[in-house]
C-alpha cells in the first residue's frame, strides 16, 4: 500500500468514526475521536518524517522534511491528547455542547 491510500483509508475511517460518535454518543464523544485523529495524524507525520503542505484536492506545494516535520507531527500530537483530555470543555467552546460543564 502507497503512503496515499493509507491516508486516503485512515481518514475515511475517522470520518466514519466521527459521525457515528457524534449519532451515538454526543459531543465529547467526538471531541475524543478528533483527538485520536490528531494523535494518529501526528505519529503518522514523525515516522514518517514528511508532511505535505498545502490545498486540499491539490497537489502539494511543498513538503516538510526531517526535524521539521518530527515537530509538526509531533505538535499534532500534543493537540491530539489535549482534545483527549479536555474533550468536554472543547465541545463547549466549540458550541456543540450544552451541558452544565459549559456555564
Amino acid at each position: 500500500m502507497t503512503r496515499a491510500t493509507i491516508e486516503n483509508l485512515l481518514g475515511g475511517t475517522f470520518f466514519i468514526a466521527f459521525i457515528v460518535a457524534d449519532m451515538i454518543f454526543g459531543p465529547t464523544a467526538v471531541v475524543r475521536v478528533a483527538g485520536v485523529a490528531c494523535i494518529v495524524c501526528g505519529l503518522f507525520w514523525s515516522i514518517g518524517r514528511t508532511v505535505a503542505v498545502g490545498i486540499e484536492g491539490r497537489e502539494p506545494s511543498c513538503y516538510l522534511h526531517g526535524k521539521l516535520a518530527v515537530v509538526v507531527g509531533l505538535s499534532m500530537f500534543a493537540l491530539g491528547i489535549a482534545l483527549m483530555i479536555c474533550s468536554g470543555r472543547v465541545a463547549c467552546i466549540l458550541g456543540w455542547s450544552a451541558s452544565t460543564q459549559c456555564k
